[in-house]
C-alpha cells in the first residue's frame, strides 16, 4: 500500500487508525506506558456506533479506555475532515484541557510508517485548544 493509500484506508476506517495509529498513555504500566490502544470487542462496536450517532451519552468506569478511545475518534475527525469543531466539555476548565492535551499526545505520536509526518495537517496547541489552520478544524 502506497502513503495515499494508507491515508485513504485510515480516512474511511476509524476502527483501524484507533487499533493502529493512536498511542496512549498508561500511567500505571510504569515499564511500557507509551503504547497502542488495547484491542477491546466493545471498542470496535463504540466506533460503529459512534461514526453513525452523532449524539451519545456513555456510562463508563475507570480503566475501560473510553476516554482514549472518544478522543481518538475525534482526533481522527479532526485530522481528516475539514472545517471540524469538536470540543472537549469536562467538569473543569484545566480537566478539559487535559482532554485536549491528550489528542495533541495522539497526533505526536502518530506512527510515521502508517501516517507520515508530511502528510499531518499543521498543528498548534493553545490551552483548551488544538487546530489545524490549513484545513479549519479545531478540537
Amino acid at each position: 500500500m502506497n502513503v495515499i493509500e494508507r491515508w485513504n484506508y485510515y480516512k474511511h476506517n476509524p476502527w483501524a487508525f484507533l487499533t493502529e495509529c493512536v498511542y496512549s498513555l498508561d500511567q500505571v504500566n510504569k515499564a511500557n506506558p507509551i503504547k497502542t490502544l488495547p484491542v477491546r470487542d466493545y471498542g470496535k462496536l463504540y466506533a460503529e456506533i459512534w461514526s453513525r450517532y452523532p449524539l451519545l451519552a456513555v456510562p463508563k468506569s475507570r480503566r475501560m479506555t473510553m476516554s482514549w478511545y472518544t478522543i481518538g475518534l475525534y482526533v481522527w475527525d479532526t485530522l481528516f475532515f475539514d472545517g471540524r469543531f469538536n470540543a472537549f466539555v469536562s467538569k473543569k476548565e484545566d480537566d478539559a484541557n487535559e482532554l485536549v492535551s491528550r489528542a495533541k499526545f495522539i497526533i505526536d505520536h502518530l506512527p510515521p510508517d502508517k501516517i507520515p509526518r508530511e502528510l499531518v495537517p499543521k498543528y498548534r496547541e493553545k490551552f483548551c485548544l488544538l487546530e489545524f489552520p490549513s484545513i479549519q478544524s479545531r478540537i
